[in-house]
């Protein structure tokens, strides 16, 4: 996809910089749809535990690619309550 074509997805859409919403977040809304239509994904396994990317990426991003990435161990395990933090806390540090 080409910087035109992406740009041309949005027009009309309410994603102009006049209708920008701090309240609302919806630069993040915005962040999430480009991953969406981009097919985004994460390369490196220790960007997908858990622990990790909430502390730096909002829900609707993590989300996002989520839905585009294949079904991740490291990071399926870190969604299970109790068992996904001793995972974040222990194992993940052997993960390069």
């Amino acid at each position: 996809m080409t910087l035109r074509n992406l740009c041309n997805y949005f027009k009309g859409k309410l994603w102009e910089a006049n209708e920008y919403n701090l309240i609302n977040h919806n630069c993040q809304k915005f962040a999430a749809e480009v991953i969406k239509i981009l097919k985004a994904i994460r390369i490196n396994d220790r960007d997908k535990i858990r622990r990790q990317e909430k502390r730096i990426l909002p829900n609707c991003i993590i989300s996002a690619l989520w839905d585009n990435e294949d079904l991740s161990v490291i990071n399926t395990i870190g969604r299970i309550p109790i068992l996904g933090f001793i995972f974040d806390t222990f194992v993940s540090d052997f993960i390069t």
